[in-house]
């Protein structure tokens, strides 16, 4: 048992020493090696050195022999060819790789100084031959069989007996076939060279021609000025066309017309500048088994290649996405007159001397410079959300005929230009007819309320500003309100007196706005029965407006005809005026809402109060949390005590009042005594 006991003493003492000894061991190993390195004495087979180090440049042919391909690669000047099996363009950055290796090939180690059998080790019969010349001859790398036991070939130079293994991601290349030497790229293409774009499909031509460095214009089916970025990214797209597949180096007329070929869907040409000539890609048909695939090839070539199909997107949109989204070309300055039509009213403006907008024959507003001014420079910024080409068939979904506004303007270096705008189309836009383009525009922004304003200002029923007043008296039937503003620009009723009117600034400000914005219909001259006609003999309103450095200015609405009122202004006393629209009317009635004639105070009795069928309703004054809209009485109405009517109510006194109503309530007679 003892013996036992000292066996296990003896194993673990051993199982706890033997792993530090085995560090020990490596350690100094590792120590030696370094050491042997550093000095020097390290033998060549323990060294790991380079196969093969030259000047890349030194060297001008390369051959490449393997099981799938024999390849020549030939130096013309600075550039590098295949010259067989066939003659193309190496992909560059294989080629770099081709002569980084020939460069300087690093091997994992040193085999043997002397190769005795070469067979030994698949050198007789070797996986790659590189074949190369230098200004010093020709000499060669053979690549032998794999090693055994590390991821590494053998690998020997023709000049020397030397042996190596050399890791397998350093020979790989050396065994490539033909096709991962070549060049994927198809065309060619320098976009800041390019000045002439040409795409000829089965139904149509398109031609673009660049106009100077950033400018490109559309030359076919139409003039027009085209999007460069729309060009560039197709120059961009053509250029970066690879191949994924190489077809057929040698089609026969029959294998062209099976690739669609023969006669090509689209062809793309492109020129250049400095007689760099023109380059052409045919595009045919997708393949049968494989629609993600397209067969396409040069035009001065015979190789087929297929490309990604939707690699070819960019080549194949719609003329309109390459309109240049900028509608227009030129400074609003430059624009000498402009004529709006909307709802059969025209306002025609030009530009005076000095360069100012005025109206042409003006009715009541001469001078409009800020509203043109804003109008003209909508339309030098006008951009296209969509371009969409008319399609007649669909003439309702566009709406438009009729037209909702029409603008026509001309300038210097402007010729005449005419836009009509449609109505509205929900979840789309409005859309635009420039002249007789085949595109309608959808504008990114849309300027049809800029114009409506222009043409409400010439038809303005009065010139002048809401700064400007100082007093303004309103009158409906026997009701008057009249209010004046102070030095602060603050407004207050002095007619009548007592009466509270709530933000009285903003209601009159509305009141003016609406005179100074709101845009007749139709001015009509005076002539006998038309005051009748428009309803004018007794006005619904009458306003006056007491202007700083101006006469007043009186104005008179007539009752409503249908959805339109007659208006006689002060401003143009020559002509009657038809108004449509609610925005004056609501913003007077706004300002009157505390006259409402109230019915009878009752009787002290409490007896019940008749009001008559058809009586006005009564509305509350502009008191804050009073109720929109008047209250409606009925024909009679019985007014209980206000003990009834408000339970706490004090039995006996004076009554109680509602001042909001007009509007008292009686006490109750005392109840007799039992």
């Amino acid at each position: 048992m003892i013996a036992a006991k000292s066996e296990r003493k003896k194993q673990s003492v051993v199982s706890k020493v033997f792993p530090t000894l085995i560090a020990v061991v490596l350690a100094t190993a590792g120590g030696v090696y370094v050491y042997k390195y550093e000095s020097g004495e390290m033998t060549d087979r323990e060294k790991a050195e380079s196969v093969l180090v030259q000047d890349k440049d030194a060297i001008s042919k390369i051959v490449v022999k393997n099981a799938k391909a024999t390849i020549t690669f030939e130096k013309d000047k600075k550039d590098w060819k295949i010259t067989s099996p066939l003659k193309v363009e190496p992909d560059s950055m294989k080629m770099d790789d081709l002569l980084g290796r020939l460069a300087k090939l690093d091997s994992k180690r040193l085999v043997d100084d002397k190769t005795a059998s070469l067979s030994a080790y698949g050198l007789d019969k070797p996986a790659a031959t590189v074949e190369y010349v230098t200004q010093k001859g020709t000499a060669s790398i053979l690549v032998g069989n794999k090693s055994d036991v590390e991821s590494s070939y053998y690998v020997k130079r023709s000049d020397s007996d030397k042996l190596f293994l050399v890791d397998t991601y350093n020979v790989q290349i050396f065994q490539d076939d033909f096709n991962s030497f070549r060049d994927k790229r198809i065309v060619k293409v320098e976009s800041g060279k390019a000045t002439q774009v040409k795409l000829v499909t089965k139904s149509e031509t398109r031609a673009f021609k660049r106009a100077d460095k950033e400018k490109w214009v559309i030359v076919s089916p139409l003039s027009i000025r085209a999007n460069p970025q729309t060009i560039q990214t197709l120059l961009n797209a053509l250029d970066g066309l690879r191949a994924e597949e190489f077809v057929n180096d040698a089609p026969k007329p029959a294998d062209l017309a099976s690739y669609g070929l023969d006669k090509p869907e689209c062809a793309i040409s492109v020129t250049f500048e400095k007689d760099e000539g023109t380059r052409t890609l045919l595009i045919g048909k997708k393949k049968d088994q494989d629609a993600s695939r397209t067969y396409v090839k040069r035009d001065t070539a015979d190789n087929v290649y297929a490309v990604n199909s939707s690699s070819l997107l960019e080549l194949s949109k719609p003329i309109e996405d390459f309109k240049d989204p900028k509608v227009f070309d030129f400074s609003a300055t430059k624009i000498k007159k402009i004529t709006v039509v909307n709802q059969g009213r025209t306002a025609q403006m030009e530009r005076d001397a000095k360069g100012n907008w005025t109206f042409v024959s003006p009715q009541i507003k001469k001078e409009a410079h800020t509203a043109i001014t804003i109008l003209a420079g909508a339309l030098e910024n006008l951009k296209a959300k969509s371009y969409t080409r008319e399609d007649k068939t669909k003439k309702a979904e566009y709406k438009l005929d009729p037209f909702e506004v029409k603008i026509s303007f001309e300038g210097e270096a402007i010729p005449p230009t005419t836009l009509a705008f449609g109505q509205a189309v929900p979840d789309k836009g409005r859309y635009i007819r420039i002249g007789e383009d085949p595109f309608l525009v959808v504008p990114e922004d849309d300027p049809t309320g800029k114009a409506i304003s222009v043409v409400n200002a010439y038809m303005a029923l009065a010139d002048f500003t809401s700064d400007s007043a100082q007093t303004i008296k309103v009158t409906k039937a026997s009701d008057t309100l009249e209010l004046k503003k102070d030095d602060k620009g603050e407004w207050s009723v002095i007619s009548p007196k007592g009466t509270v009117l709530v933000d009285p600034k903003a209601k009159v400000n509305g009141v003016l706005d609406a005179l100074s914005t709101v845009g007749a219909d139709e001015f009509l001259p005076t002539r006998a029965g038309l005051t009748s006609e428009l309803r004018l003999d007794s006005p619904e309103y009458k306003v006056t407006v007491g202007l700083k450095g101006a006469p007043e200015l009186v104005v008179e609405i007539g009752q409503a005809v249908g959805n339109r009122r007659g208006v006689k202004t002060s401003a143009r006393a020559s002509h009657l005026a038809r108004v449509s629209g609610p925005d004056l009317i609501a913003k007077l009635s706004d300002l009157l809402s505390p006259f409402s004639k109230p019915p009878p105070a009752p009787a002290a009795s409490g007896k019940p109060v008749a009001v008559p069928p058809g009586a006005p309703a009564i509305r509350p004054p502009d008191v804050p949390g009073a109720p929109p809209g008047p209250v409606v009485v009925p024909p009679t109405v019985t007014l209980p005590s206000a003990a009834a009517a408000f339970p706490g109510a004090p039995a006996s006194g004076p009554g109680t009042s509602l001042p909001h109503l007009g509007l008292t309530i009686p006490s109750p007679a005392p109840s007799p005594k039992k």
